[in-house]
């Protein structure tokens, strides 16, 4: 299962993966070049893959994703918080789901859903907050790096953090975390083993290895 720009590296049409994941707004909006890649890769897809979007972006997928070979599954973003029965008998159904707070926790959620008895996480750092700075004009920087490249980005500039509520932002990471400990206990719901392989990883909801 890859997620977000995966597409556009070499690793992509060598792993053939079976399952994508896109869930932020900005992939069906394609303000850059580098969406446009993005699509223009899923195009050439000659093999079976399933790709999962959010509900409300559906009309936007199916104009972007035009491949006979690329099967469009949704994913309702309808946030209920708990651990209990009922609230997992929703998740199943795809009526209800955790709070999507980075593309991994929906990727839980849908493997979890598929009938993956067994998950394993790599890379899964989670130390984002190391990657941020403030600038002399109090404007929030982050300094991303992935697989696939790096970049720096005005979060303050975006809109994304106003000046003096840089406090949101562990408000987010500490909502991430719950996340992960809802997707803990439905994997044990459904008898699904999720194992950290992370040593440094930063989420202590999941069995490390």
């Amino acid at each position: 299962m890859v997620v977000n720009f995966t597409a556009i590296t070499d690793v992509f049409f060598e792993y053939k993966p079976e399952f994508y994941v896109l869930i932020d707004p900005s992939y069906f909006e394609v303000k850059s070049d580098k969406f446009i890649l993005l699509y223009e890769k899923l195009a050439k897809v000659d093999w079976s893959m399933t790709l999962f979007v959010p509900t409300s972006y559906r009309k936007q997928a199916e104009a972007l994703v035009c491949n006979p070979n690329i099967i469009l599954k949704f994913i309702n973003f309808n946030y209920l918080p708990g651990k209990s029965k009922a609230v997992f008998n929703l998740y199943q159904r795809n009526i209800a789901s955790p709070r999507f707070q980075n593309v991994l926790i929906a990727c839980l959620y849908v493997s979890i859903n598929i009938g993956f008895k067994e998950i394993k996480l790599h890379g899964v750092e989670h130390s984002e907050f190391q990657m941020y700075e403030i600038n002399e004009y109090n404007e929030v920087l982050i300094n991303q790096k992935h697989f696939y490249g790096s970049d720096t980005i005005n979060l303050t500039k975006e809109g994304k953090i106003l000046k003096g509520e840089f406090w949101k932002y562990l408000q987010y990471y500490s909502f991430m975390l719950e996340a992960y400990s809802q997707m803990k206990s439905y994997s044990d719901f459904l008898r699904c083993n999720i194992v950290n392989y992370t040593k440094k990883s930063f989420i202590d909801s999941f069995d490390k290895k």
